[in-house]
């Protein structure tokens, strides 16, 4: 009897379709596991840079990375960011994230370290041009880019009307770096860093967890001090100033108004 020497077509059409089933299998645990160990390089970043403010404010008399020449009654942290020469407020203008130039400026960390790998953006070249050696977003080329995925705790106490600006002795537990805050609608939404998950934070005791923290009414983005949410002005019972109650979660971006209220804030050109 004459052996068979190969496979019939439809014997190799079974094969690729049971190899093309498992592809379609593995492909998205694949992907998914490429994406969590992006948010855990992502919250390495977060760690280095909280590394970073500690040693900052070791060589500093405690204080948190500020622009030197930045007036913190004036100063409007929602300022266009702007590249420039000088680490300096008249170089960089007064937006809130310019102020962790100090933290490159001062050789504690790396441009590379402001961006979270799920999220693909590039570190800027700054060899091209001399008036882009600080700075983490402005005009390049004729076009307003960030080079910053992370959102910073609104820092200047803006004559009083932030009750938890950045200052030494801040509650641990408050969250002062993390994740940018979501494109659209604060409670709904997580962070687009990690849109399906929720967003890493860091907080003023140095620890960096992920936060996939919601309220009673499924609110989004609540890993805050007593489940604030990290990205807005919340609304709070300030009787006991150290101690007070949240109320509510807020819906948009403002001043602080306790002294536990997280409100990260990114600039979006």
């Amino acid at each position: 009897m004459q052996k068979r020497k190969g496979f019939t077509l439809v014997e190799l059409l079974v094969v690729v379709s049971i190899i093309a089933l498992l592809i379609s299998i593995l492909l998205p645990t694949l992907g998914r596991a490429k994406e969590l160990t992006k948010q855990v390089l992502c919250a390495a970043n977060l760690s280095g840079i909280g590394k970073a403010i500690a040693l900052y404010r070791s060589e500093n008399d405690d204080m948190y990375p500020i622009l030197p020449d930045i007036d913190q009654d004036s100063a409007h942290y929602q300022a266009r960011l702007r590249l420039g020469p000088e680490c300096t407020r008249a170089s960089l203008r007064d937006g809130a994230q310019q102020n962790l130039c100090l933290l490159v400026k001062g050789h504690y960390l790396s441009w590379g370290m402001f961006l979270c790998p799920s999220t693909g953006n590039q570190e800027l070249d700054r060899s091209q041009n001399e008036n882009w050696k600080y700075g983490l977003g402005g005009n390049v080329d004729g076009q307003d880019k960030i080079f910053c995925d992370y959102a910073i705790q609104i820092p200047y106490s803006h004559g009083g009307d932030n009750l938890c600006p950045l200052a030494p002795n801040m509650d641990g537990r408050i969250a002062i770096l993390g994740d940018k805050g979501p494109d659209g609608n604060y409670n709904t939404e997580w962070s687009p860093n990690h849109p399906k998950d929720g967003e890493n934070l860091l907080y003023a005791g140095g620890n960096v967890r992920f936060s996939r923290d919601k309220n009673d009414d499924d609110d989004k983005n609540t890993g805050g001090w007593g489940g604030n949410n990290v990205y807005t002005a919340d609304n709070w019972d300030n009787d006991d100033p150290e101690n007070p109650e949240l109320l509510s979660n807020g819906n948009d971006v403002g001043y602080p108004a306790s002294t536990k209220d997280s409100v990260l804030w990114t600039w979006r050109p």
